[in-house]
Parts: C-alpha cells; sequence; structure tokens
C-alpha cells in the first residue's frame, strides 16, 4: 500500500500496464508522468519551492496539473487547490490567508481574463507571493503579472534537470481545500500523503479498478475531493484515465464511445446532461461503474432514468474535511436504495459513530445524534 504520492506514481509505472492520461490528442503514459513531474520539482525547486510551502493551483483539469501536483508532492510542498470560478474576492482570501508563495494558472482558459481577476485582488494578500507559473495551450507567452515579483512560463521548468529526491513523509501535508461552513470565509482542509495515497488505493480496490479492461473518464475539476480521489484512484490501479478541462456532455459521449468507458463519476446533472446527449445506449450498457453525487432535488429521478438507458448509477458520498468517496451504494442495489447517499464505508479504516451531544455518550443504533466520522 502507498504511503506517500510519489510511492502512489513510482508503484503506477511499476506495473507496467501501458495505460496513460488521455487528453484530447495528447497521451502521457504514467512513466512520463513521472519523468515529467522529476523535471517540473527541479524547476519549482529552483524557484525556492520547497518543503512546507504552498503552491496555489488556479488551474482546469490538464496533465499538466498533474505533472504539477506530483511535483509538489516530490518536494514536500503543499497544492492548495483554488476554483476556476473562483474571482477576485476568493482569490484574495485564499492567496493571503495560506501565504501561498508561488501560484500556477491558465490566463486565458474558456476566454476569461484571470490576469484581470488577480490584478483586482488586495497587494497585502499577495505578500508572500513571489512566483506566477503561466500555462497555455496556444503558444502565448508568459507575461509578467501585477503585484507577482516573477512570472515565468510552465515550459520553463523543465530547463532546471531533474529532482529525484523525495521529501514525501506519510503524515506530511500535501493538498489543501477550501469547504464551506459556519464561517464568513471558507474554511480549509489539509490532507496528507497517507490521507491522500491509501484512500486513492483503497477506492482503486473497492470500485473494481483491477480489471484490466477498466477505462477511467474524468470529468470533476481536480480543485475539489471529487475530482482528485477519482484521479488518484486511476493512477494507483494503473489504468487509462480520460481526462476534460471542463465537461462537456456531447465531447465527454463522444470519449465514452470512442475509449470504451468502464468507470466515471459526476453529479446528477452530469448524468442528466449525458443521457440527453445521445441515443446510443450501447455506451452507457459498457459502463459498470457510475457514481454520483447528489445536489439537485428537481432531478429525484435520474437513477431511474438512467438505469432504462442502461446506466446503473449508485449514490456516493464524502466531504473535503474526510475526502470524496468515503461511502458508496452498490450497482447490485435496488434503485431506490442506489439513489441515497451514504451507503457502506469504502475505506477500512474509517469509522462512524453517533454520540449524544448532551451527554457525550455513544448513540445505540437509530438514535439521533451528532455523526462523529474517522476518515482514511
Amino acid at each position: 500500500m502507498p504511503e506517500t504520492l510519489p510511492q502512489l506514481l513510482a508503484q503506477a509505472v511499476a506495473a507496467d500496464t501501458g495505460a496513460a492520461i488521455v487528453y484530447g490528442s495528447e497521451r502521457l503514459a504514467y512513466r512520463d508522468l513521472e519523468a515529467q513531474s522529476k523535471r517540473a520539482a527541479a524547476g519549482l525547486a529552483a524557484a525556492g519551492i520547497g518543503v512546507g510551502d504552498r503552491v496555489a493551483f488556479w488551474l482546469p483539469n490538464t496533465p499538466a496539473y498533474l505533472v504539477l501536483y506530483f511535483a509538489c508532492a516530490r518536494l514536500g510542498a503543499i497544492a492548495v487547490a483554488v476554483n476556476t470560478r473562483f474571482r477576485a474576492s476568493e482569490v484574495e482570501d485564499v492567496l493571503g490567508r495560506t501565504g501561498a508563495k508561488a501560484l500556477i494558472m491558465w490566463p486565458g482558459f474558456r476566454g476569461i481574463d484571470f490576469p484581470g481577476i488577480l490584478e483586482e485582488v488586495d497587494r497585502t494578500a499577495l505578500g508572500r507571493l513571489e512566483t506566477a507559473i503561466l500555462y497555455a495551450e496556444d503558444g502565448a507567452a508568459a507575461e509578467a503579472l501585477p503585484g507577482v515579483a516573477k512570472t515565468i512560463s510552465y515550459g520553463s521548468l523543465f530547463d532546471a534537470g531533474h529532482h529525484e529526491e523525495d521529501a514525501a513523509t506519510p503524515g506530511l501535508g500535501c493538498n489543501t481545500f477550501t469547504t464551506s461552513g459556519t464561517t464568513k470565509a471558507p474554511k480549509f482542509v489539509l490532507h496528507s500523503h497517507a490521507s491522500m495515497a491509501v484512500h486513492a488505493a483503497e477506492v482503486a480496490a473497492d470500485f473494481g479498478y483491477a480489471d484490466p479492461a477498466t477505462v477511467v473518464q474524468q470529468d470533476m475539476p481536480l480543485c475539489g475531493v471529487f475530482g482528485i480521489t477519482g484521479v488518484l484512484a486511476a493512477i494507483a490501479a494503473a489504468r487509462p484515465l480520460i481526462l476534460t478541462s471542463a465537461f462537456d456532455a456531447d465531447r465527454t459521449v463522444a470519449l465514452m464511445a470512442e475509449h470504451k468507458v468502464t468507470h466515471f463519476d459526476g453529479s446528477d446533472e452530469m448524468i442528466d446532461r449525458l443521457l440527453r446527449a445521445t441515443d446510443r445506449d450501447d455506451i452507457f450498457g459498457r459502463v459498470n461503474f457510475a457514481g454520483y453525487a447528489i445536489f439537485n432535488s428537481y432531478l429525484d429521478d435520474i437513477v431511474e432514468r438512467a438505469e432504462r438507458r442502461g446506466l446503473h448509477a449508485v449514490g456516493l458520498w464524502g466531504m473535503s474535511e474526510m475526502q470524496a468517496l468515503v461511502t458508496r451504494r452498490d450497482r447490485e442495489d435496488p434503485a431506490d436504495i442506489r439513489k441515497k447517499g451514504g451507503g457502506r464505508l469504502v475505506s477500512p479504516h474509517a469509522e462512524v459513530r453517533v454520540r449524544d451531544p448532551e451527554t457525550g455518550a455513544l448513540c445505540a443504533e437509530g438514535v439521533a445524534g451528532e455523526l462523529e466520522i474517522k476518515g482514511p
């Protein structure tokens, strides 16, 4: 069982399955992902990134995200997930409170003016930000960003050699997520290497990724636990991973048909849009596992409608504080059970109990109280 993210990736390389990340016309084998992450780690180290430094990922789903993610992991740095939907006030809060030393962004993604958004951020929130790393897919040059001491291109990170040293340890923090709460500003959740790597391996085993025919489709954003957990599980099993920068139902349906996708996770709305995007039921019939999170009450019939098309959707549950895919329903369950959240625990290391908030005593089964969950 891998205990760090570099160990997880090394295990995928050693499996030598020939699997790769597929992103448009790009194909990145896991062996190449590891090699590129070591080169990117050298570039980040040259930019002053080391153990405990926070690197903000204001970036959509791309292979570059994963290259940099594993590069930070190797250096012992912490990847801070920043949603690409965040605007100036949210970005200001995340950068300011985390004290991010570097920011990775795609300035022109989907035509959004990310540099303009950053320009609206109060300069005091950028007090510790030393380097901006700009990613692009159109060959655009990295133009200096206001308020940042140094701006470099993603490609330039690969000019500093290879970083073979691995600073990761099981208990070292590696990934910070934002999560909603009762406070005015989002809360931060920090997960360790062991938390991310072990849970990914457990998800891969429980969700049937060991099957050599497995092909995983991932459209959920990597800035959230839902997206990154599924991606790491695919890597843990060394299975093909189909990645998109943003969900588009027509494109995803075409990819599912082309690559014979067997596993995907998404939201109830995403499944609804997929069903509306095609009349080809054979695409859904080959899917062994379609996990979904329940976000919309108006789609309470989505499991039944999907089943009529050959797709057996199952409810999933998780939270940023614990990671995604903590509990699940099973494909064999009746539709009225599969459409509910909750279900059984995925990790053998997870525990759930209910406590009486007034007496502090643990409650018997069926008695209401405060839910306490120990995550993987």
